[in-house]
C-alpha cells in the first residue's frame, strides 16, 4: 500500500496483473499501458510473499534472482508464432526483474517469462495478449464479434460464469485501452466520434458487472455491484462530455474516470492492497 501511495501513476499508467504460484505472490508489469508502434515498453516480473491479506509481493522480501528469460510472441502473424528471447536484468527497485522492447509495429504479443531464483524456486507466468496500439482498430469490425452476456446461460443465483466475467473485462480493457490511445492523439472529429463508439462499448459490456461472481470479497458483492453502477453512471456522463469536449477536458476526464472507479476498484476486487475504500484517495492506514 506505501508503493502505491508513493507513486500512484506508475499503477494506473501500467498493465499490471497479480497471481498467486506455490504459495508466492507475483506481479507482472507492462509499462506503459496502451503504447503504440515505435514505443520503447518495458516489462518487468516481481516474486515473493504476499503481502498481508493480499496478492502483491512484498518487495521487502522479493526473491533474488538467479537467471531468467522472457518469450516474446507476436500473436497476430499468419504464420507460426516463433518467439524472440530476451534475457531478465536487475531493475532500480530491488527484487524486480525485466526488459525492455522497441515495438516496431502494432499488434497483440504474449510474453512468457521463465525464473529460477537463489532459493531454488522456479517461475513461468504469462502476460498474456498484451495489445499495442489502438485496439480494436477500424480494420477489426468485419471481424467475428463476441458473444455479449446477457446471450450467455447463468448460474441459478443469477452470477455469471466465470469464464464469461472475464471475456466482459477482456472486451471492456481493449475498448478502454483504445480509448486511452485517442485521447493521446490527434483529437479531429473521427477520433471524436471513435472515442464516443468505445465508450458505447464499455457501456454496454459494464452493464453486467452488477451479476459477477467474485474470487475474493464474496461478502462484500453489494459493494462491488454498488461501484459497478457508478462505474457505468460515470462512463454515460464521460460519453456526452466527449461530444462537446476539447482534447485536454477529455484528458483529465479520462484520467478522472480511471482513477475514481478503475483503480479505486481494482485496490480492492483485483488487486486486494486497501480493504477500506470509503476514504480514497486517502489509503492510509490500511492492511
Amino acid at each position: 500500500m506505501d508503493a502505491f501511495r508513493a507513486n500512484a501513476e506508475k499503477y494506473v499508467s501500467a498493465l499490471r496483473v497479480f497471481e498467486m504460484r506455490d504459495g508466492l505472490a507475483v506481479a507482472l508489469t507492462a509499462r506503459p499501458r496502451a503504447p503504440k508502434a515505435g514505443d520503447l515498453v518495458r516489462f518487468y516480473i516481481q516474486v515473493g510473499p504476499p503481502e498481508k491479506g493480499g496478492m502483491i509481493p512484498d518487495a521487502r522480501a522479493a526473491l533474488r534472482l538467479r537467471d531468467g528469460v522472457a518469450h516474446v510472441y507476436r500473436m497476430d502473424r499468419a504464420a507460426a508464432p516463433a518467439p524472440e528471447l530476451r534475457r531478465l536484468h536487475e531493475t532500480e527497485d530491488p527484487g524486480t526483474y525485466g526488459f525492455s522492447k522497441l515495438i516496431e509495429q502494432d499488434g497483440e504479443y504474449r510474453v512468457y517469462f521463465e525464473a529460477r531464483y537463489r532459493g531454488g524456486q522456479r517461475i513461468r507466468v504469462g502476460l498474456d495478449c498484451v495489445t499495442f496500439g489502438a485496439l480494436p482498430r477500424d480494420d477489426h469490425h468485419d471481424a467475428p464479434k463476441p458473444t455479449p452476456p446477457e446471450q450467455h446461460p447463468v448460474h441459478s443465483d443469477g452470477e455469471l460464469p466465470m469464464a464469461v466475467q472475464h471475456e466482459t473485462m477482456k472486451r471492456i480493457g481493449e475498448h478502454w485501452l483504445a480509448l486511452d490511445a485517442l485521447a493521446a492523439g490527434e483529437w479531429d472529429a473521427r477520433n471524436r466520434e471513435r472515442a464516443v463508439e468505445h465508450l458505447g462499448e464499455i457501456e454496454k459490456w459494464s452493464a453486467h458487472m452488477p451479476r459477477f461472481a467474485l474470487h475474493k470479497f464474496q461478502d462484500r458483492k453489494d459493494e462491488f455491484a454498488r461501484l459497478s453502477v457508478e462505474f457505468t453512471e460515470r462512463l454515460g456522463g464521460f460519453r456526452r462530455a466527449v461530444d462537446g469536449a476539447d482534447i485536454k477536458d477529455v484528458r483529465a476526464l479520462y484520467r478522472d474516470l480511471d482513477a475514481a472507479s478503475c483503480t479505486k476498484c481494482h485496490l480492492k476486487f483485483r488487486w486486494a492492497v486497501a480493504s477500506d475504500l470509503s476514504r480514497f484517495p486517502d489509503l492510509s492506514g490500511q492492511p
